[in-house]
């Protein structure tokens, strides 16, 4: 995503695909098209639940933040132009999140449930690299990953 002409952020990932406690391994690229003083350049690991319920006259939809890690990549300080800057970074994945439904007669339940409420809801997991600009828009990209 572009900062309305401020710069590019990239992010690169081994693969796209993973499973709880898994680590995600990348490269994050900023390339500024003129310098700017930002509190820092980061790399998130975020989850969102869409939570989708139907009533008989209307369907609502809310998005809950279930999970949100931040890890620094650099720290507040001038960030010059025309460089092209990378990072590594590694980061796990939660052993113990599961965003599937259980297998067998407790998923089938569950899945009942979920159908009789009229409800219905899936997991998003994202990785969000942003250069944090105080007076302005930031910086950003955000890539999709999957979580099974």
């Amino acid at each position: 995503m572009f900062g309305f002409g401020k710069g590019k952020v990239d992010i690169q990932l081994s693969k796209y695909n993973f499973s709880p406690g898994e680590t995600i391994q990348g490269t994050v690229t900023l390339k500024l098209n003129k310098s700017i003083k930002a509190k820092g350049f980061n790399i998130r690991l975020i989850c969102e639940r869409k939570i989708t319920k139907m009533s008989t006259s209307r369907m609502d939809t809310r998005i809950v933040k279930v999970f949100d890690f931040k890890q620094p990549l650099d720290k507040e300080r001038e960030y010059p132009a025309g460089q092209e800057l990378s990072y590594n970074f590694s980061m796990n994945i939660p052993k113990d999140f599961s965003s599937s439904m259980p297998d067998g007669a407790l998923g089938s339940i569950a899945k009942a449930a979920s159908f009789l409420s009229r409800q219905s809801s899936h997991f998003n997991w994202y990785m969000l690299a942003s250069l944090d600009i105080p007076m302005g828009f930031d910086v950003s990209k955000k890539v999709q990953i999957n979580v099974v």
